[in-house]
């Protein structure tokens, strides 16, 4: 049937955590520097994340987004600073784990989607869109 042909097919990707030397590699090969260069960042990273390839990603966005990791247009390079203040207290791990980073931005949502995401999280692992649907709907409806 024509809906059943628009369907894409999904399959699930289990990933584990990387061990310390390839999550220092990745992490090289991701900006493009030599693994002396970048030895302090992939070893936070690697704290951080315990070797947690997504985690490690959300943590590199907050990186740029607040400017800590920056493109350099001039020097076609990746370029941090651990000198910087607000890099050093992070490398020291005094500043927020992945945990708090995700939190946070889960709050920078509008409301009605935050709502959603908790009532996905009652449902499953995965799930038909469809369903949450119905689920919010109901929500909404009953309170």
């Amino acid at each position: 049937d024509k809906h059943r042909n628009d369907r894409r097919l999904l399959a699930n990707i289990y990933l584990k955590n990387f061990a310390k030397k390839e999550f220092h590699a990745m992490i090289s090969e991701l900006l493009d520097q030599d693994d002396d260069q970048i030895e302090k960042l992939a070893h936070y990273l690697y704290l951080q994340t315990d070797g947690n390839v997504f985690h490690a990603n959300q943590l590199l966005q907050e990186m740029e987004r607040s400017n800590m990791l920056v493109y350099s247009r001039i020097s076609f390079q990746w370029e941090w600073h651990p000198s910087d203040e607000r890099t050093s207290a992070m490398l020291s791990g005094t500043n927020r784990d992945v945990v708090h980073l995700v939190a946070n931005k889960i709050q920078a949502l509008p409301a009605p989607l935050q709502r959603a995401l908790v009532l996905a999280s009652y449902i499953r692992s995965s799930f038909e869109l469809s369903v949450l649907e119905a689920v919010v709907k109901y929500e909404e409806v009953h309170g």
